[in-house]
């Protein structure tokens, strides 16, 4: 599974509610000791993008939270 599958299905389980960078972030890594790299929160919004040039509609908030739009 891509990061960008994992954050679709972390979007999905998570219906009608804006989902932090950083609680993305959490999940992507959450077997690392580290938390993950530096540059996580890049990742997040690159592999978001990703996701709708898929034609996911993502909505976003400007405090870094994600959300499924309706008929996503």
């Amino acid at each position: 599974m891509t990061i960008g599958d994992r954050i679709l299905a972390l979007l999905a389980s998570a219906p009608g509610r804006f989902t932090s960078t950083a609680e993305i972030v959490s999940a992507l890594y959450a077997d690392r000791i580290d938390g993950g790299p530096p540059s996580a929160p890049v990742i997040v919004r690159v592999e978001v993008l990703r996701l709708r040039r898929r034609g996911h509609r993502i909505e976003s908030r400007h405090t870094g939270g994600y959300k499924l739009a309706r008929n996503s």
